[in-house]
């Protein structure tokens, strides 16, 4: 009972199938992201900057996930929650992650540089 308790108290290191461990992550996510998107590998490049947003989630803000949860029920926590300067990043993220991985339209320009613009604010208020 102990060792399950420790289990469930540990973050996931995959959800849905991505690593969100900060190890896997690389230092400059957004020069990153935009360097795959520069190269037309666009799917990969939002799979990057979602799954930096989920580790962001998991590892600065301590939002509890559980390797069972889907994208909307993880995007459904942080709107429940008070953390404002989640909202709209972790809502236009999420939405942008599942149009391009299971309807593959990947966001268009315009909110593409938006989600860039608004990663640096989000990724460091949790600290």
């Amino acid at each position: 009972w102990v060792q399950r308790a420790r289990a469930q108290q540990q973050p996931p290191e995959v959800l849905f199938g991505l690593d969100v461990r900060e190890d896997s992550l690389p230092q400059d996510v957004i020069g990153e992201t935009r360097a795959l998107w520069e190269r037309g590998e666009k799917r990969a490049a939002i799979a990057l900057l979602y799954r930096s947003a989920l580790s962001v989630l998991i590892h600065q803000y301590a939002f509890r996930f559980n390797s069972g949860h889907t994208e909307q029920e993880c995007a459904n926590i942080v709107a429940g929650s008070d953390c404002s300067e989640c909202h709209w990043f972790v809502d236009n993220i999420t939405r942008a992650w599942q149009q391009t991985a299971y309807a593959h339209l990947p966001p268009d320009e315009q909110a593409w540089h938006a989600l860039c613009e608004h990663w640096p604010e989000f990724s460091s208020r949790g600290e």
